[in-house]
């Protein structure tokens, strides 16, 4: 029984994880440019707005949830 579990809780971090790299596309794509958060930024500047490559560093935390999800099948 508990490699069962064991099996549902890898597919949910995958799931999880493929859900979290695709959300932020597919939700630009259904309700258009104007919804992405850079753009609402860009709209509404002010002193404390980070600037864009603040923001690179969410490439590197897709991967690794991505990453931990393949570890988690394997």
């Amino acid at each position: 029984m508990s490699k069962r579990h064991d099996r549902l809780r890898a597919i949910a971090v995958a799931a999880t994880a493929i859900a979290q790299v695709i959300a932020s596309p597919l939700t630009t794509l259904a309700v258009g440019p104007s919804s992405s958060t850079g753009a609402i930024s860009d709209d509404n500047i002010s002193p404390v707005t980070p600037a864009g490559y603040a923001f690179a560093i969410w490439g590197l935390i897709y991967l690794t949830c991505i990453a931990l999800a393949v570890y988690q099948l394997l």
